[in-house]
């Protein structure tokens, strides 16, 4: 697996969209991991996907996740890939 934009489905339902780099050992190495949330819906009752910063009180641009808490890798989709690189 080559380091680039996965979407990361987690055992607790979170979904993570970061850039992945296996190692060695087997641990995931996430470097500037984010979760998607969705918004409330506005009047007209659309509802959006927004990314924010997986930890606000920890320093998250690079973390350590074992394979065990995962149990899914996607492809994210252009739009999740176009507001992730912005």
């Amino acid at each position: 697996m080559e380091n680039r934009i996965k979407v990361l489905k987690l055992i607790t339902g979170e979904e993570i969209v970061t850039t992945l780099k296996p190692t060695d050992s087997g641990v995931f190495i996430l470097n500037k991991p984010m979760t998607v949330t969705m918004t409330s819906p506005d009047d007209s009752g659309q509802m959006f996907l927004n990314l924010t910063s997986w930890s606000f009180a920890g320093d998250s641009e690079r973390v350590s996740l074992e394979p065990k808490n995962v149990l899914a890798i996607l492809d994210p989709t252009t739009v999740i890939i176009n507001e992730y690189n912005t």
